[in-house]
């Protein structure tokens, strides 16, 4: 049994609305935090960000890769 479109278009509202909500209360801390002493500058820091966007791209690449050799079977 399917939910109905007025049901799945409230839900995503409410989650919109939900990460507008936190962007709004924590928009004062993040704008007064100094990103690129903590980020850029920090060797360690930029090494840990450069790993992570790496494993995120292996991750990508591979679920790709896996969905175009092993094709999704629908399941009844």
């Amino acid at each position: 049994m399917e939910t109905p479109g007025w049901v799945t278009i409230f839900l995503i509202f409410i989650q919109i609305a939900a990460v507008l909500g936190f962007a709004w209360l924590v928009w004062p801390m993040i704008r007064d935090e100094n990103w690129k002493e903590k980020f850029i500058k920090n060797k360690q820091a930029l090494s840990l960000i450069i790993v992570f966007i790496l494993i995120f791209l292996f991750i990508f690449g591979m679920t790709a890769a896996f969905d175009m050799l092993f094709a999704p079977q629908p399941l009844y």
